[in-house]
């Protein structure tokens, strides 16, 4: 959670005196603990972001782990593409939270195991608006609005909930709108059987230009075999 001042420089004493030392020396101190305060207060909001991901995804077993995966293959796409750290970590946690915005999508529309209707869908595509939503309320989850509200944008103009074109998508979001399809693809749902992960990246490189982003595809090809969980153990379906 970022402070209005650096809370990691000390400044320096300017006076020779015992006071103006020991008071430097206070305000060093004051601001580590500020600093260590800051960072143990993100831990906490990284740890419910991981188990709010978790409970959403919990609401149907067919998409258990889904944004945990599609986390860890954003970040491996980010890394092929050389994002800095710090982009990385938004990238990880916005990934998490991609979906966060079907809490507010009834379980009969979500699990529904056969086709949806045109108004069923209509209620599914607002879930990236619920979801910025969401996050609007927590400033340190500000910075991971533009992936939850434009995963589904495409750079045809296609997508929602904006229609936005090629590079008017943020990056984050196009990473995260190929790593989400082709977790997708790749299990298992109540109306379908996983597809093999050759058959998915042939299927996004099918709707390369149009639905996804050439590039974040080429990405994503030469980033999976190297792609593995937080626990170190390869994707099962990578």
């Amino acid at each position: 959670m970022a402070a209005s001042h650096d809370v990691t420089t000390p400044i320096a004493a300017t006076g020779s005196s015992e006071e103006i030392d020991a008071l430097t020396r206070t305000f060093n101190n004051l601001m580590a603990s500020v600093a260590a305060a800051e960072a143990q207060t993100e831990a906490a909001y990284t740890g419910a972001i991981r188990a709010l991901a978790t409970a959403l995804d919990a609401r149907d077993p067919y998409t258990a782990g889904h944004s945990e995966r599609v986390s860890v293959l954003s970040v491996a796409i980010g890394r092929t593409l050389a994002l800095a750290d710090d982009d990385l970590e938004v990238l990880r946690l916005g990934a998490l939270l991609h979906d966060i915005g079907k809490i507010g999508v009834p379980d009969q529309v979500l699990m529904k195991p056969d086709r949806l209707t045109d108004a069923e869908y209509a209620i599914i595509k607002t879930h990236p608006v619920l979801g910025a939503r969401i996050l609007k309320s927590v400033p340190f989850l500000l910075r991971h609005i533009p992936i939850v509200e434009l995963h589904h944008e495409r750079p045809d103009g296609r997508g929602y909930p904006n229609g936005l074109r090629g590079d008017d998508i943020p990056l984050a979001a196009r990473i995260v709108h190929v790593a989400d399809a082709y977790d997708a693809m790749t299990s298992a749902r109540a109306y379908r059987n996983a597809r093999p992960s050759g058959d998915a990246l042939r299927e996004l490189w099918r709707c390369a230009g149009t639905e996804f982003h050439a590039e974040i595809v080429g990405a994503l090809a030469n980033a999976l075999p190297g792609v593995t969980s937080d626990t170190g153990h390869v994707l099962a379906h990578a």
